[in-house]
């Protein structure tokens, strides 16, 4: 809650939402910056969709209304296991066909489960103002300078 935009399950997913945006754009941001500087280390981003873990657990224990708790019923139903949530970041790490900047995430309904496959960088992912901006934002708040 507090200035954050309250805590009903919309809002956190909300939130939850905006900081899996600045994870992309961040990992575009690296993926720029290393590509300027010619370096064979790749930038990588994945998504696990919408996979249940204890994670979920977690989320769904804290749901306080009916609406929330449909929600949540509703969630539990269309997510995958952890296993194949995983299965973007296993590619990232171990498939020799990866880029530089690539990002995976599931290919089935609403990109939401199923195998994980290479994703096209939507336009509000891969803004270069906005790729600035995070960088420098994120150095100013770690009183720091990224340094590649």
């Amino acid at each position: 809650g507090g200035k954050l935009g309250g805590n009903s399950i919309r809002q956190k997913f909300a939130r939850y939402q905006q900081t899996k945006l600045a994870n992309i754009v961040f990992a575009f941001a690296l993926a720029d910056k290393l590509a300027a500087k010619n370096s064979k280390v790749k930038s990588l981003v994945c998504h696990p969709g919408s996979s249940f873990t204890s994670l979920a657990d977690t989320v769904m224990d804290s749901y306080s209304s009916c609406i929330d708790s449909m929600f949540a019923f509703f969630a539990r139903m269309v997510s995958q296991s952890g296993n194949d949530g995983a299965m973007g970041l296993v590619k990232c790490m171990c498939a020799n066909d990866v880029s530089n900047g690539d990002f995976y995430g599931p290919n089935g309904l609403n990109k939401m489960a199923g195998r994980a496959v290479l994703i096209p960088h939507k336009k509000k992912e891969d803004d270069k103002s906005e790729k600035e901006l995070l960088w420098r934002v994120s150095e100013e708040v770690l009183g720091e300078k990224f340094e590649l």
